[in-house]
């Protein structure tokens, strides 16, 4: 392998840095905000629309814009809407990343470090930048690991959707025993870069999670030196990418990490052509590159955004432009959505009417029920009105009682018979409509002109002038009270 100590070396590491910095322009948006997919199944009953943005500057993620104020426009035009926006991670949607492992001779090998005195094997850097990557995602996420050289066909599963948090990384050992073949060390030769990676992502995606949240963001992680054996085309992603043409079901990225020490850098630029590369001068740098990918990979930056759409927005093909101020103005370009239709309208208008035929017939029978009740209350008045007329006495007297307070106030009973009983029941001579007067609450009797009271043992007392009495003579003018009626006694 080659030193790292010769000036020549120092400003060759200096000229691939550069390197490093520019190629962070490969894959960079032409706007802020990227939409990444959308969901209008909610739309068509509810008015709602998903999506899901990308925000990044100079292909650095914007983070801290959930609390921004989002904006929505369809066709230039302000869209009346309330938004739910939160990160990418925090909405519960989780991540699936395939990690593809190199063990060819320039990763395999060992190394002599300037700074250390012991041998290090090139492939342990990749690893620990594996181990910074799983750091960086979160625990639901979901993560493949593949590994080649350059004689197997095809690629070899170190690890299968594992959740990160049950993942393990593999060790250099595991490498060596799993991935390289028992050929590999004396055949020599270059791998078939381009068929080994699709053929590794193509086996991948077939193998996607059916439990669980469904996953909609697929992300490739690819370390490579870029020497293969055929040559890499610019458009080698394409067969993948058109399996996410539904702009519906979800999104994959690319993720580049490649080794200029004894790389091809062509090969590298058109393996990364449809996504970003981070090139490593030297092994010892890979870690740092991963350092600088890890929140692109991890998601930050992107957005989910649950629109709640007031307005009616349809037609064949709407355009939609997305924006957010917070630290900052960014849009999006022009997004456009086919078919989008709202089938509420004709269920709002038969609610509605529905609606206004039961708010008619409960106001009907509101006001039966009240004309029914004003009917029956006149009745009972006029049945109240006939049983006191029934009562009063329209010949000689000889004596009165007249009622001051209680339900019965403004009557008068007159007193016919030597012996007249008083109380609730119909049945007494003095019928007393009070709920507080006994059924046959007292007595009054009339001998030689003398009128005495007597209390036929009430609940609630009998009172004379404000004495509870068992038995009183009366006279003229005498107050006489019955639970909560009060009379007035009159010759």
């Amino acid at each position: 392998m080659h030193g790292h100590d010769s000036p020549k070396s120092a400003i060759t590491s200096i000229i691939l840095a550069v390197t490093v910095c520019l190629s962070w322009s490969v894959g960079a948006f032409a706007d802020d905000l990227k939409v990444r997919m959308y969901d209008a199944d909610r739309y068509r009953e509810h008015g709602e629309l998903l999506f899901v943005v990308d925000a990044r500057n100079d292909g650095v993620p914007i983070e801290n814009l959930a609390r921004g104020t989002w904006s929505l426009e369809a066709a230039g035009q302000p869209v009346d809407m309330k938004v739910k926006a939160s990160t990418f991670r925090s909405a519960g949607m989780p991540t699936s990343v395939l990690v593809i492992l190199p063990a060819t001779p320039n990763f395999s090998g060992d190394e002599e470090i300037a700074d250390d005195a012991t041998r290090q094997r090139p492939i342990r850097f990749v690893l620990e930048a594996v181990s910074s990557l799983k750091t960086s995602l979160g625990q639901s996420d979901l993560v493949t690991i593949h590994c080649y050289d350059e004689t197997r066909p095809e690629p070899v599963a170190l690890a299968s959707n594992r959740k990160v948090s049950r993942l393990r990384v593999p060790t250099t050992e595991e490498v060596d025993a799993k991935c390289r073949s028992d050929s590999a060390d004396s055949a020599g030769g270059q791998p078939r870069l381009q068929t080994l990676l699709l053929g590794s992502i193509q086996k991948w995606l077939a193998k996607r999670p059916s439990s669980g949240r469904e996953v909609k963001r697929f992300v490739v992680v690819v370390f490579t030196d870029g020497v293969s054996k055929e040559a890499i085309q610019d458009k080698w992603f394409r067969p993948i990418q058109r399996g996410f043409s539904d702009p519906t079901g979800g999104w994959i990225e690319l993720y580049v990490i490649g080794l200029e020490d004894g790389g091809d850098p062509a090969n590298l630029q058109a393996l990364a052509r449809a996504g970003v590369l981070a090139s490593a001068p030297v092994r010892q740098d890979i870690p740092d590159q991963m350092t600088r990918l890890a929140p692109l990979i991890s998601g930050a930056g992107l957005y989910s955004l649950d629109y709640q759409i007031e307005d009616s927005v349809e037609g064949q093909s709407v355009t939609f432009t997305i924006g957010v101020d917070g630290g900052g103005s960014h849009a999006s370009g022009n997004y456009t959505i086919a078919d989008l239709e709202r089938k509420t309208k004709w269920l709002a208008i038969v609610l509605y009417v529905v609606g206004a035929l039961v708010g008619v017939i409960l106001l009907f029978l509101v006001i039966r029920l009240i004309a029914s009740a004003v009917a029956a209350r006149r009745q009972r008045l006029e049945e109240e009105a006939e049983a006191m007329a029934s009562q009063h006495y329209e010949g000689p007297s000889r004596g009165r009682l007249i009622v001051r307070d209680g339900p019965a106030t403004g009557e008068t009973f007159h007193l016919l018979e030597d012996l007249t009983y008083i109380g609730r029941s119909p049945e007494n001579e003095i019928s007393l409509p009070d709920p507080s007067v006994g059924k046959r609450h007292a007595s009054i009797r009339i001998k030689d002109r003398s009128y005495t009271i007597e209390d036929l043992q009430s609940v609630n007392g009998v009172f004379v002038n404000g004495q509870r009495v068992l038995k009183a003579n009366l006279k003229n003018g005498d107050s006489i009270r019955m639970g909560g009626t009060e009379m007035q006694f009159s010759l």
